[in-house]
């Protein structure tokens, strides 16, 4: 026998509702990694631009 175990995820869609999803681990793992590289990607290529916007709008 196997065990199958799913991942929910809650989505605010406006006025308060809320919906839930649910999908595979396996799928949930392979998009939190391709969402990873997507971030680090953008980050390299704009970090000479986002590091200074962080500095100076950095709360006091």
């Amino acid at each position: 026998m196997s065990f199958r175990s799913r991942v929910y995820h809650t989505t605010k869609i406006g006025k308060g509702k809320r919906i839930v999803s649910s999908v595979s681990t396996s799928d949930y793992f392979l998009w939190e990694i391709i969402k990873f590289i997507c971030k680090a990607c953008f980050y390299i290529m704009f970090f000479w631009l986002i590091i200074p916007i962080k500095l100076i709008f950095r709360k006091k």
